[in-house]
């Protein structure tokens, strides 16, 4: 699993290679386009009865704030409950708080802090700190391809059991825009213990969005994530598939 995690990243990297060189004469957005307040909210919910009955939600949302072309502040949450027969089936909680200053309109410099409660992985809390820079390798009007690259520190409770090591971390984002409202995105994130070299984790966040008005759209969404070293008696990967409205303002 772990190889085949690093060989999709290293072909996603070919691919979004050529299309840097076919589009790197298309006009890069300002960074003063987006000055200002953004929000987009996610909900999904899902329920039955009668010979099963089942009880689903989630709930994610994106704020960001552009004061000025060198700063950029980014908060994201994901809520996911399930409920199946009388029994809570999952329940995380996911955060994360970024800041990014431009050196120029291509190149950032990070720092991001993160927050994760997954009981039915194992994780009772986990805690990230990460720093690095962050470079737009693509940004043109239909294709956008951003990397990160950084390193920070991992503290995390499992089964009552406390633990605190450094990571590094590498993430890439790829982004087609099919219209001004409607695309396709593509995130990843590698995150290596440095104290233990074979404690690999993964995720990857596929997105398609669809308008059904000006403010609203239909969110398709698929994600993975990936423990090389998981908790005893877990799992090494958890999918989850999610389908609802997007709004967006």
């Amino acid at each position: 699993m772990r190889m085949m995690i690093v060989r999709h990243v290293l072909v996603g990297a070919l691919l979004l290679g050529a299309s840097t060189v076919a589009t790197r004469r298309a006009e890069a957005q300002s960074m003063h386009d987006s000055l200002g307040w953004h929000f987009t909210g996610n909900l999904g919910y899902v329920q039955t009865s009668g010979n099963t009955k089942l009880s689903t939600i989630n709930l994610s949302d994106k704020l960001t704030f552009r004061p000025n072309a060198r700063w950029l502040f980014t908060q994201t949450a994901a809520y996911i409950y399930g409920y199946s027969d009388s029994t809570e089936t999952a329940n995380q909680v996911l955060a994360t708080l970024r800041g990014d200053y431009y050196l120029n309109p291509r190149l950032s410099i990070y720092g991001l802090a993160g927050f994760e409660r997954n009981p039915f992985a194992g994780i009772d809390r986990r805690t990230e700190q990460s720093v690095g820079l962050s470079w737009f390798a693509v940004k043109a009007t239909r294709d956008e391809l951003q990397l990160d690259a950084g390193v920070g520190l991992n503290q995390q409770t499992s089964g009552g059991v406390k633990s605190s090591f450094g990571v590094a971390r590498l993430a890439p984002r790829f982004r087609h825009n099919f219209s001004d409202k409607t695309y396709f995105e593509e995130s990843v994130e590698l995150l290596e213990n440095l104290d233990d070299t074979g404690d690999l984790r993964g995720s990857s966040l596929t997105q398609l969005v669809a308008p059904v008005t000006a403010g609203i759209a239909i969110r398709l969404s698929w994600l993975m994530r990936y423990d090389a070293e998981p908790v005893p008696g877990f799992e090494k990967l958890d999918t989850i598939f999610t389908s609802g409205l997007q709004i967006t303002f």
